[in-house]
């Protein structure tokens, strides 16, 4: 990619260049806006330009197609009845390989809730610079996995960059309080299914949110990074920890 709305592809012919985004559903570019330089002039340079537009809007037809169908499966007997007769969730989790600390809370979220019985599907981008959760992304993950639920740190259901079927249940886990968390339009433009949950419950019904709908979920920590068992010795041993940002000692606080 040249930048947000250019995609250069090098390739004897549009079908190969549909082959390499159907490889990889993150491909697909957000504006859907190509330049295809291949060497070619005049009328042949037309026909090749059509043929990879009629392509490219077959590709976005079905991607539209699929979203419709997730939308209607959300809103159906089918998937009420999953929430009514509880099995092993099925859970999304939206991430961004751009972070930090998100990106490894999301991988220990992963590991926690298959260690639970959950099935765990991971959206996030891959090694290639141009890839990107999108919506032929999105509706590839939603009709091969079917998840109860999605997942994302930080980031409310309308903030997430491809829209999400109102059906389909959207938990925000807030571990950064943000400026858009508390903004009382966003708020009022909640759906029916999106949950929030964070440290504090009091302080997010208090900025608007519905009560029913909030979670308290304070920072947890994987168990299996740890291994206190292991080291046997008593001084590893305490009932309270203590761990912060903070370069004094202990003993400047006591």
């Amino acid at each position: 990619p040249l930048d947000a709305g250019v995609f250069h592809f090098l390739g004897p012919d549009p079908e190969e260049l549909l082959q390499y985004l159907q490889a990889d559903r993150r491909r697909v570019p957000a504006t859907g806006s190509f330049v295809v330089c291949n060497g070619l002039g005049g009328e042949a340079a037309d026909r090749y330009l059509k043929r990879t537009q009629v392509l490219l809007d077959a590709l976005s037809a079905e991607c539209r197609a699929s979203l419709t169908a997730s939308s209607a499966y959300y809103q159906s007997p089918a998937f009420i009845d999953r929430w009514r007769n509880p099995g092993p969730l099925r859970i999304a989790i939206h991430t961004c390989r751009y972070t930090t600390f998100i990106f490894s809370s999301t991988v220990h979220l992963k590991e926690a809730f298959e260690a639970l019985g959950c099935e765990v599907d991971l959206w996030c981008e891959g090694d290639e610079p141009q890839q990107w959760i999108g919506p032929s992304y999105v509706a590839e993950r939603l009709a091969r996995f079917r998840p109860d639920l999605l997942l994302r740190i930080n980031f409310l259901r309308q903030e997430t960059e491809t829209p999400i079927p109102a059906g389909l249940p959207f938990l925000t886990w807030v571990q950064d309080y943000c400026p858009s968390h508390l903004d009382a339009g966003r708020i009022a433009r909640l759906f029916p299914r999106d949950y929030i949950t964070g440290l504090s419950k009091t302080n997010l019904v208090d900025v608007g949110y519905p009560a029913e709908r909030c979670l308290l979920s304070p920072v947890p920590s994987l168990g299996s990074m740890y291994r206190a068992a292991a080291r046997g010795g008593r001084e590893y041993r305490f009932e309270v920890s203590y761990v912060s940002h903070q370069s004094s000692p202990p003993a400047a606080w006591c």
